[in-house]
C-alpha cells in the first residue's frame, strides 16, 4: 500500500521535487512561540524572513528579522514590546526587499490596551525606522500588504474601520519620496478584513484583490491614474477569516491571483478574464509566477505546507514539503520563486515540545520514467466519475481487466486516502456504483482504481 500512495502523490502529480528543508530558528512551547512568517530572496538568492516571537516567561513580545549571510543565520529585533502576550502582538508582517537588498516591513500591533495599529518599518544603515501610519481603536486587525514600486517607494494596504461609523474601508498608502498619502480605495464592507493583496505595476499603479461578504465574492481593483476600476467574481467558498487572496503581475503587468479554500487561480489575458480550479485545496495560499508567467503555489493541506504549480500541460500537485505528518503549521506560511525554484518559510509545531521556524528549498529532479510495474494507463478506458463537479451524489463506472485484488478509493490533492469502496477479488466485467458524499468538504479529489501494481485516477470536485 506505500508503495500505491507514492504513485498517488509522484506520478498524478506528474512531478518530482526535492526539498532541502532546514531550521532557522526555534523557541521551547513552554517559553513562548513564533509565527506569521514573510519570505523573501535577496539578490544571492539568500533568505530573509521576518516574523513575531512571543516570551510567555517573560511578556516581551518581538518582531524578528532573519537574514542567512554566509551560510549563518543572523537575527535581530526590528521591534519590541512588553505586555500581556494575549492581547499584545504583532500579526501578518509582510516583507519587501528593495534593489539594494534593504528591507521594508509592514506590519500591524495589536496592544493591551485593545488598540491596533498599522506600522511602516525600514532598515537603515545599522538601526530600523519605524513609522506608523494609522490606527483602529478596538482589538480588530487586519492583514496588511506591501509593495515596492519602481522607485523602491512603499505602498501598503490593510483594512480601516473608523470610529465614527462601522464601515470598514480598503486604504492604501503610499510614499511619495517625501511624504505618506493615504486614500480610501474601496469602502461599504461588513468583513472585518478585506484580507487584501496589493502589487505595482511599472507605471507605478496599484492593483488590489480583495475578499467582500454578503454574498461571498473576490474583487480586484485597479488604479488607472484617474480613479478606481473594479471587476468582481462571486465564489461562494466562505470567504474571510484571515485566509487572504494572493496577487502577482505578469511581465507585462497583468493580474493573476488566487483565492479560495479550493484555491481557484485567475487571470487576466489581456481581452478577457480566466479561471480555473487548481486541485490545491487548503485554506493559506500563496501564489508567485515563473520566468513564463506561470502561476506557483504553496498552500496548506492538512495543516501541513504543500506545493503545486502549473505548465502547458496542466497542474502538477506535488505533495507535502513538511515530511513530518505530525508538524502542525497553523497560520504561518510564505513563499516565492527564484530561478524558478520554490523557496518556503513555515513554523512548524510538532515532537520535541518546539516551534520551529523552518525554510524549505525545493530543487526539481525531471520527471523519471515510472517503473512498467506500476505505469499508468489511459484512465478513460479504466474509470469514470460523472458528475465531475458533484454536490451529494457520485457515479462511478469502472472496468477490472483481470480477476483478482481490486481497490477503489477516494484520495485527496495531498495523496491521503478519505473513503474506501471496494478492497476486495472482483471477476472480470464491468461495474457501475453510486455513492453518497455528502460527509466530504469541499475541494478537489481523486477517484483511484488499483488492480495488479496499476493505478488509474479521476478528478472530481465538490462544491455546495
Amino acid at each position: 500500500m506505500k508503495k500505491y500512495l507514492f504513485i498517488l502523490v509522484f506520478i498524478l502529480g506528474f512531478s518530482q521535487i526535492n526539498w532541502q528543508i532546514e531550521i532557522a530558528d526555534s523557541v521551547r512551547t513552554d517559553s513562548g512561540g513564533i509565527g506569521w512568517a514573510s519570505l523573501k530572496l535577496d539578490i544571492l538568492s539568500q533568505p530573509r524572513i521576518v516574523y513575531y516571537q512571543s516570551g510567555w516567561d517573560t511578556n516581551w513580545v518581538k518582531l524578528i528579522y532573519l537574514s542567512k549571510i554566509q551560510g549563518q543565520w543572523i537575527k535581530e529585533t526590528v521591534d519590541s514590546s512588553y505586555g500581556y502576550t494575549t492581547t499584545n502582538y504583532y500579526v501578518w508582517p509582510d516583507l519587501c526587499l528593495d534593489r539594494n537588498d534593504h528591507p521594508h516591513i509592514a506590519f500591524v500591533h495589536r496592544y493591551s490596551d485593545n488598540t491596533v495599529k498599522l506600522f511602516y518599518a525600514k532598515k537603515v544603515t545599522n538601526y530600523w525606522s519605524i513609522q506608523k501610519l494609522d490606527s483602529i481603536p478596538e482589538p480588530h486587525w487586519s492583514k496588511p500588504s506591501l509593495a515596492l514600486d519602481t522607485n523602491d517607494y512603499p505602498g501598503i494596504t490593510w483594512a480601516y474601520r473608523s470610529p465614527v461609523d462601522t464601515v470598514w474601508r480598503i486604504k492604501y498608502f503610499h510614499w511619495d519620496g517625501i511624504s505618506w498619502n493615504s486614500e480610501i480605495a474601496y469602502d461599504g464592507n461588513d468583513l472585518p478584513d478585506f484580507c487584501p493583496s496589493l502589487a505595482v505595476d511599472f507605471e507605478n499603479r496599484p492593483h488590489i484583490v480583495y475578499y467582500q461578504r454578503n454574498p461571498d465574492s473576490v474583487k480586484y481593483a485597479f488604479w488607472n491614474g484617474t480613479n478606481w476600476q473594479f471587476w468582481g467574481d462571486s465564489t461562494n467558498q466562505g470567504m474571510g477569516g484571515n485566509y487572504g487572496p494572493s496577487l502577482k503581475l505578469d511581465s507585462s503587468g497583468y493580474p493573476h491571483f488566487i483565492h479560495g479554500w479550493a484555491t481557484n487561480y485567475v487571470h487576466w489575458n489581456g481581452n478577457f478574464w480566466e479561471s480555473e480550479t487548481t486541485g490545491a485545496a487548503g485554506p493559506l495560499n500563496y501564489l508567485d509566477l515563473d520566468t513564463d508567467n506561470l502561476p506557483h503555489i504553496a498552500f496548506l493541506c492538512d495543516q501541513r505546507p504543500a506545493y503545486c504549480y502549473r505548465d502547458s500541460t496542466g497542474w502538477h500537485l506535488c505533495g507535502y514539503i513538511e515530511p513530518d505528518p505530525y508538524t502542525v503549521t497553523g497560520h504561518s506560511l510564505s513563499f516565492c520563486l527564484d530561478d524558478n525554484k520554490p523557496h518556503v518559510a513555515y513554523i512548524g509545531c510538532g515532537s520535541g515540545n518546539w516551534y520551529r521556524m523552518k525554510y524549505a528549498k525545493g530543487t526539481f529532479v525531471g520527471i523519471e520514467e515510472t517503473d512498467t510495474r506500476y505505469r499508468m494507463h489511459n484512465t478513460g478506458r479504466e474509470i469514470e466519475v460523472s458528475p465531475t463537479i458533484c454536490h451529494k451524489i457520485l457515479n462511478i463506472k469502472y472496468m477490472v481487466s483481470d480477476a483478482g485484488e481490486v481497490e477503489l478509493a477516494i484520495y485527496d490533492v495531498c495523496g491521503k486516502r478519505i473513503k474506501s469502496m471496494v478492497e476486495r477479488d472482483c471477476p472480470i466485467g464491468d461495474y457501475k456504483k453510486t455513492l453518497n458524499i455528502s460527509d466530504l468538504a469541499c475541494g478537489v479529489y481523486f477517484m483511484v482504481l488499483k488492480q495488479n501494481n496499476e493505478a488509474v485516477s479521476k478528478k472530481f470536485t465538490i462544491v455546495r
